[in-house]
């Protein structure tokens, strides 16, 4: 059992909802210090003195700090290290649930866990000097099991899953235990503002036993589902997501279709340019950056399977006007779009904002788009959407935990907007290959995160050495996947053997007691 008297303790969204009820809960059984972290705008002040009121001066402490820049926050754990004299405990709480502001959702409730936890790796973590420590990273239900609902809240929370379970494979390295809270919709200031008015407050209050029991009994990378009270206005969802998936058990024509490939200027996007072409598609708009080797792959196409069957369109699908802009323009050059393939991706956890920024804000401004130009609800005639993730979003691995976080949100993305099948006839799916003989393999040690290798040490595979499939053969399992594959399936491509479908039986059917 953790023992919890005399630690520090540092909680970001902690002036108000669960994060305070995390502190008040902390410091009753016996925390020595807890740092409450929120923006200059939130009631950070009135709630350290109403902790000090009950247990006494000093006893905590507000810090302002907006988790989303990293300076600010950098800076905050330095100021909290220095005035506790150390760090034992954080708790990445801090989080928002508004789709309508997804670029937010992705950079509170991913990229500032992320920043957060790597900190918390180098104050607290052994292979940095430090004494170990534990990591609290605040997931959902929602991380668990697509919701129709919120697609992009799901995707950062899957994210979330992904990563903490990767960062935990790392325990005997670091000394730092990591573990993910998976609470259902609770009575708090995040739900509140989707119209609910009818939660019984003390559904909040029994959150106190759930994170004592969190931190004092759960081994490292345990997750932990927390039921109660749906709102009234969200209360049937989970039956709704039950009715609304729908399978498609008919040959999907890819004759005379078009077909939009970002990142397909080479590897595995040019790949699927290239069969699909074969097969019977009508045309392709290869999109890859204006650096890249586009113009001559469209031109190897076209004198392949002849000419205007491709054509090159430059965009850094990273920024949002120019995406939205080469969608217009493939639209009105093709007169219209059968299938999006959202394959452009980058595997550097060194550069893990810009991971996240191009493999998941990419892929959701991509379906998006896709959703508005093909799906009926629009005035569309439905389509195809392929979004390729990785066998690492369907499993944790320490060497690239980013990474992981990254695909994880990719299959939880897709796989609630499959859910909406019935409304907009645009079919989701998923590829999901393991190693492949394309240049992300290589070098792979020089693309892990700084303070991850200096854990690992000599514990690093090469995996440019180990057995990899060919570019070929995940090509032909895309083909594949396209023509047979079922609403919201994700398919696993590897070893060069032939794809299988994963099963993603409820999360109910995944609990365990405690």
């Amino acid at each position: 059992m953790y023992d919890i008297k005399n630690k520090t303790v540092m909680i970001t969204g902690a002036a108000a909802g669960l994060g305070y009820k995390y502190a008040e809960i902390l410091l009753r059984n016996g925390a020595k210090n807890v740092a409450v972290v929120d923006l200059p705008t939130s009631n950070g002040q009135n709630a350290v003195a109403t902790l000090e009121n009950e247990f006494g001066k000093s006893r905590a402490i507000f810090v302002v700090c907006d988790v989303t820049k990293a300076d600010d926050f950098e800076k905050t754990f330095k100021k909290i290290v220095d005035t506790f004299k150390g760090l034992d405990i954080l708790i990445n709480n801090a989080g928002i649930f508004n789709d309508n502001y997804w670029e937010k959702t992705i950079d509170l409730n991913v990229k500032a866990v992320i920043r957060g936890s790597m900190l918390a790796f180098d104050y607290m973590g052994k292979h940095k000097g430090g004494k170990g420590g534990l990591i609290v990273n605040v997931a959902s239900v929602a991380g668990l099991d697509p919701v129709s609902l919120m697609p992009m809240y799901c995707a950062s929370k899957y994210a979330v899953l992904g990563f903490s379970q990767s960062l935990a494979n790392l325990y005997n390295k670091t000394g730092v235990r990591v573990v993910d809270k998976l609470p259902s919709l609770l009575h708090s200031n995040v739900v509140y503002k989707i119209n609910c008015q009818n939660c019984d407050a003390s559904y909040v209050d029994k959150t106190e036993r759930l994170l004592k029991t969190r931190i004092n009994k759960h081994r490292n990378h345990r997750f932990l589902y927390k039921d109660s009270v749906y709102c009234d206005s969200l209360k049937n969802y989970t039956s709704i997501n039950a009715k609304v998936h729908v399978s498609i058990n008919i040959m999907y024509d890819i004759k005379n279709k078009t077909v939009m490939i970002t990142g397909a200027a080479a590897g595995l996007g040019y790949k699927y340019a290239e069969i699909l072409l074969r097969n019977g598609v009508k045309s392709v708009a290869v999109v890859d950056l204006p650096t890249s080797n586009g113009q001559n792959a469209v031109a190897t196409l076209e004198n392949k399977f002849g000419k205007g069957c491709a054509i090159f369109v430059a965009c850094d699908v990273t920024k949002a006007d120019d995406f939205e802009k080469i969608f217009k323009k493939i639209i009105d050059t093709f007169k219209g779009l059968d299938i999006l393939i959202n394959n452009a991706g980058i595997f550097n956890d060194i550069y893990w904002e810009k991971t996240i920024d191009v493999n998941v804000k990419a892929v959701i401004r991509g379906s998006m788009l896709a959703f508005d130009y093909m799906g009926k609800h629009k005035g569309g005639k439905g389509g195809l959407i392929v979004n390729v993730a990785s066998v690492v979003g369907l499993e944790p691995n320490p060497y690239l935990a980013m990474y992981c976080a990254s695909k994880y949100a990719i299959v939880g993305f897709s796989r609630s907007l499959a859910n909406i099948y019935n409304k907009t006839e645009v079919r989701v799916v998923i590829m999901c290959p393991g190693v492949t003989g394309t240049a992300l393999v290589e070098d792979f040690r020089d693309r892990i995160n700084d303070s991850i290798r200096v854990a690992l040490g000599s514990d690093i595979p090469e995996l440019e050495k180990m057995p990899n499939q060919t570019t070929d053969h995940v090509a032909l399992a895309m083909l594949n996947l396209i023509q047979k594959g079922k609403n919201g399936a994700a398919w696993v491509v590897k070893d060069n053997e032939s794809p299988c479908t994963m099963d993603f039986p409820p999360y109910f059917e995944r609990l365990l007691p405690i």
